[in-house]
């Protein structure tokens, strides 16, 4: 059988390989859990485009950089409620489109022109 963990390639004789491999893939699935929860929560699609087919490729753009305290992705395992009040803060974009705005630094996707 293989191991559960989507990264891993080895063959076990239970559900996962190792308990390393275990913690990793329940951290991961609580963080999509969470992240799910924070996407919904900010309109579960691009705003720029409309995408939202796959959870992982939607990033959190904060409209302001000078007001940003932290990564939401680095804190999503502590819940939803820890990350609220920086989602505040942030509309949702796809990766193509958080590239495009940073890159082309689209006034309409910052509040704040002196960040530039």
């Amino acid at each position: 059988m293989k191991c559960k963990h989507p990264n891993c390639r080895q063959e076990c004789n239970s559900e996962f390989c190792t308990k390393l491999c275990e913690t990793r893939f329940l951290r991961n699935t609580k963080r999509l859990k969470h992240k799910l929860k924070a996407v919904e929560y900010l309109g579960g699609r691009c705003k720029r485009c409309g995408y939202k087919d796959d959870l992982e490729m939607l990033n959190f753009h904060h409209l302001d950089p000078s007001d940003k305290i932290y990564d939401i992705t680095k804190y999503l395992p502590k819940g939803f409620a820890f990350v609220r009040a920086e989602l505040n803060k942030c509309i949702l974009l796809c990766m193509n489109c958080h590239i495009i705005v940073h890159r082309t630094k689209d006034p309409k996707y910052f509040l704040i022109n002196n960040y530039f």
